[in-house]
């Protein structure tokens, strides 16, 4: 028998590992292999993806990244519902390139997560959803006050933007 989540293997005396995770006790949903970080003050359920090297994105028409989870989207589900705090990331590095817009506006680049499965996200770092822009356009602090994101400054100087923390996971897609 399998625990329900990584921080009952904490309370079992359990440090950092992998176990396998019963999200639902007898339940419907499979167990599962997962990584437990067991950390004094917290207990995080990594859930592993396809692709965590830098990969490098090619100009092109359409290019897209797809991120695909080691669990089935039920099994990520009964996971996100039962935890406290959900995040998911993605860095996108970048110089001398466009990230959030077209010159005339249209988004050019996007992710595809949560809230819900499959929907299309076109703003990065901290700025609000749907707003085509990346945080320092928010905050005020992009390296040219003409765009929303650093990516589109035409600068030769590297830039790192971050997708938002989302509630779901889900299958993600970057597509620039």
């Amino acid at each position: 028998i399998y625990e329900q989540s990584c921080e009952a293997y904490k309370h079992r005396g359990n440090t950092s590992g992998y176990y396998y995770i019963d999200v639902d006790g007898s339940g419907p949903i499979n167990p599962q292999l997962i990584f437990c970080n067991v950390t004094e003050d917290k207990t995080w359920t990594v859930i592993q993806h396809n692709n965590t090297e830098l990969t490098k994105i090619q100009p092109s028409i359409e290019r897209s990244q797809h991120f695909e989870y080691t669990v089935n989207e039920e099994q990520l589900l009964a996971i996100i519902s039962q935890s406290e705090y959900c995040e998911q990331e993605l860095a996108y590095h970048c110089r001398k390139s466009r990230l959030p817009n077209t010159p005339d506006g249209t988004p050019l680049s996007w992710w595809v997560g949560g809230p819900g499965a499959g929907q299309r996200q076109t703003y990065w770092g901290g700025a609000l959803p749907g707003s085509q822009q990346c945080a320092c356009s928010l905050q005020e602090n992009c390296v040219d006050h003409k765009h929303h994101c650093n990516c589109d400054a035409d600068h030769t100087a590297w830039y790192c933007i971050h997708s938002p923390a989302t509630k779901y996971y889900g299958l993600m897609t970057l597509a620039c």
